[in-house]
């Protein structure tokens, strides 16, 4: 995996003394819906690529940092991240996040997991400080806003969050949404899923396998100019992910019949007035 760093700012008396504190590291398999066995490779070379863009659930690692939070003391020793994988590939992050930090006392140091090294910097930490650090350190900053509000941070974050669904029909169900102004065109590079990720034209969501009851609980982000909330709405549409897609330049969504093909379609408006 390489080295990633992150810096997590903003974060404040209220949150250190919280009576929890996790840092919570989601993992997503992207690629076929459905695991191909090598007795039939043959077979998916013949009929095309497949489904090689499905993002799935694949596990949750968390780290109880209350302690670490409220002393706020550099650790030197790598710290070790319990990992639990969603069961059997269809238990959705939510839930396996739960089961994790409920189990969290008995599996310390056991089992499967990712080792990351914190360090803890105190104080204002703007301009100057973050330049010091690494120049691939990247920065999260907080859903919300710090203690001191500085003249020159000017902030009008939107984020939009995918609960779950309840569908009479169809399963493998993936959501895209989208951002569109009141022709109907699309904006593009308007939705962010994370520091470090390029901005994207659209929002795929996680698909779990035969369920027509998915709970998503995915927040991700909109980079829009404030003179656009009014004039903007979200387009979601719905669409039924066959484990016998073949996705090509003619066929960017993998449609193979009218099965695969969006069968609903919703919108709403960023601002109700």
């Amino acid at each position: 995996m390489g080295y990633h760093r992150v810096l997590f700012t903003d974060l404040n008396s209220e949150d250190a003394n919280r009576e929890k504190v996790f840092l919570v590291c989601y993992v997503v398999r992207i690629g076929p819906l459905k695991d191909t066995s090598l007795t039939d490779s043959n077979q998916s070379q013949s009929s095309g690529s497949g489904t090689s863009d499905v993002r799935r659930a694949y596990g949750v690692a968390v780290l109880d940092i209350t302690a670490m939070l409220k002393s706020s003391r550099n650790n030197d020793e790598d710290q070790f991240m319990s990992f639990l994988a969603c069961d059997n590939n269809k238990d959705n992050l939510d839930n396996t996040l739960k089961k994790l930090i409920f189990s969290l006392p008995a599996r310390q140091f056991s089992g499967p997991g990712v080792f990351v090294g914190l360090t803890f910097h105190t104080g204002n930490c703007h301009g100057d400080t973050i330049s010091s650090l690494r120049t691939n350190t990247l920065v999260a900053r907080k859903m919300g806003f710090p203690e001191i509000i500085l003249p020159a941070d000017v902030r009008n974050d939107l984020y939009v969050t995918l609960v779950s669904g309840d569908f009479t029909s169809g399963k493998n169900i993936q959501v895209t949404v989208q951002v569109c102004n009141t022709s109907g065109k699309v904006l593009e590079d308007v939705v962010r899923i994370g520091v470090g990720v390029d901005a994207q034209n659209r929002y795929d969501s996680l698909v779990y396998y035969h369920e027509d009851k998915p709970r998503w609980c995915e927040t991700f982000k909109l980079a829009i100019d404030i003179d656009e909330f009014k004039a903007s709405h979200l387009k979601i549409t719905y669409r039924h992910r066959s484990s016998s897609e073949n996705k090509t330049k003619e066929n960017p969504f993998g449609l193979k019949n009218k099965s695969d093909k969006p069968f609903g379609l919703s919108f709403i408006k960023l601002m109700q007035k």
